[in-house]
């Protein structure tokens, strides 16, 4: 079909709505619409989608020298974990520490970051800021 007829067509059916509209408005003002064509709705969304381990842990990057702080945190960011918060801790190695139930996500942020520890039960107290996470990650290097 010809563009020209497409946009004959087009021109033509947008006159037919626009002459309904104002053919139905009780006073022949078109921007006086019925109330029928104004039909508040709601709309749930449900997803199957698995949320990510990232979106629900909470991360502690804690370290003795607060330099150390910086990369890891932006590190962290980048691979989707958000809410890491920071601590202060006076251990002098990495290190990687996990509450109950938390034992593979300390394994997949030890993996992200290429840290090469061996998570541990959080069973003591490692930094300030323990109560603020489910994931504790020691740092001594920048």
């Amino acid at each position: 079909m010809p563009s020209f007829v497409k946009i004959l067509l087009g021109a033509v059916t947008s006159l037919v709505v626009v002459g309904g509209i104002i053919a139905s408005s009780p006073e022949g003002d078109p921007f006086d619409l019925p109330v029928t064509l104004i039909t508040p709705t709601t709309v749930e969304v449900r997803s199957m989608a698995a949320v990510p381990a990232q979106a629900t842990m909470r991360v502690v990057v804690a370290a003795a020298d607060p330099a150390a702080l910086d990369p890891v945190i932006g590190r962290l960011g980048l691979l989707g974990y958000w809410d890491a918060r920071v601590g202060v801790t006076t251990q002098t190695e990495d290190a990687i520490y996990y509450r109950e139930g938390f034992a593979l996500e300390a394994n997949n942020v030890m993996a992200d970051l290429g840290l090469r520890v061996v998570p541990q039960p959080l069973v003591a107290t490692v930094s300030d800021a323990d109560a603020s996470g489910d994931v504790v990650i020691v740092v001594t290097v920048p």
